[in-house]
C-alpha cells in the first residue's frame, strides 16, 4: 500500500515538474531577446544580450544564461559572460581577429531557441581631404565660408561624420561634439561643415564612419523598433543588431582663412 501511494506521489511530482518547466519555457520564448552587438576592426567582439517582456517595454533583464558564438572562416568562437558588466558577452582570446572586409556569423542559444545574424565589416573611410570655400552669399552680403569634406571607400557603405574639438575654450563647446549628418548616414562620400561656429586657430577632429545599410537602418530609424514601419534589426529569431562600424579621423587646426592637416 505504501509503496502505491509513493508511486502515485512520484508520478503527481513528475507531472507537476513538467507542467512548470513547460511554463517556464513558454514564457522565454514569450519574451523578447534584444541582440546588440556592433564589431570593430582589431578590437575584441562583445555582444549585449537582454530581454523585454514586450518590445516596446522599458524593463530590460540581462540576458546571463545564453550560449554565444561567433564564426569567422568556418571556425567557431565561444563568447564567454562578462563578470564586470552582466549580460556582455565577449572573447578574450587572440585568435579571433575582426578585421574589414571579413563576414562574420553570430549564434546564440537561449532555452532551446537559436538566434542568428550575419554581417560585415565595412571597409574604413580612405584619403579623406578637407578644403575652405568662400563665396559671397548676395542675400546676406556677407562672405560665407565652409569646409568640404570628401573620402574615397571600397564597397558599398554608409556614412555618418561628427566634428569634435580638443579646446577649453567655452565658446567652442557647441562644435565640440557636431553630428554633420543630422539625420540619416548620408550614402555619398562627401560632407559640408559651416565654419559660422567654428573658432580661429582651434584645432579639431573629423571623423568620418562607415557602416553597413543595417546600421544606419536601426540606430537611426524614423520609426521605433517592433512598429509597423520601425526596422527591427537582422537579428533571427529575435529583435536587435549584429553588424559592424569602421572609421577614419583627420585632425586639423582651422584659421579663417586657411586649413592646416596635423594628422590622422
Amino acid at each position: 500500500m505504501i509503496s502505491k501511494i509513493k508511486y502515485v506521489v512520484l508520478i503527481f511530482l513528475w507531472v507537476f515538474v513538467y507542467a512548470c518547466s513547460a511554463d517556464y519555457d513558454e514564457a522565454y520564448i514569450d519574451s523578447q531577446i534584444v541582440v546588440d552587438g556592433v564589431l570593430f576592426p582589431d578590437e575584441k567582439p562583445v555582444i549585449r544580450l537582454v530581454q523585454l517582456a514586450d518590445i516596446n517595454d522599458n524593463v530590460q533583464l540581462p540576458v546571463v544564461d545564453a550560449i554565444v558564438s561567433i564564426y569567422s572562416n568556418n571556425q567557431k568562437y565561444n563568447l564567454e559572460l562578462s563578470d564586470k558588466n552582466i549580460g556582455e558577452y565577449s572573447y578574450e582570446g587572440t585568435d579571433l581577429q575582426i578585421s574589414t572586409g571579413n563576414y562574420y556569423s553570430l549564434e546564440i542559444e537561449y532555452f532551446g531557441n537559436m538566434i542568428f545574424a550575419e554581417t560585415i565589416i565595412p571597409y574604413p573611410p580612405e584619403n579623406i581631404e578637407l578644403e575652405l570655400y568662400e563665396y559671397e552669399d548676395s542675400l546676406l552680403v556677407d562672405t560665407v565660408s565652409f569646409i568640404n569634406i570628401e573620402w574615397d571607400h571600397s564597397g558599398d557603405a554608409y556614412f555618418y561624420t561628427i566634428l569634435h574639438c580638443d579646446s577649453l575654450n567655452p565658446l567652442a563647446d557647441n562644435y565640440c561634439y557636431y553630428h554633420i549628418n543630422d539625420e540619416f548616414p548620408c550614402y555619398e562620400n562627401y560632407q559640408f561643415i559651416d565654419t559660422a561656429g567654428l573658432i580661429n586657430e582651434n584645432v579639431y577632429t573629423v571623423t568620418v564612419f562607415s557602416m553597413t545599410e543595417e546600421y544606419a537602418m536601426y540606430y537611426y530609424s524614423y520609426e521605433p523598433a517592433g512598429s509597423d514601419f520601425g526596422y527591427s534589426g537582422n537579428v533571427e529569431n529575435a529583435y536587435g543588431i549584429f553588424t559592424g562600424l569602421s572609421s577614419t579621423s583627420v585632425v586639423f587646426q582651422y584659421f579663417t582663412d586657411s586649413l592646416s592637416i596635423i594628422g590622422e
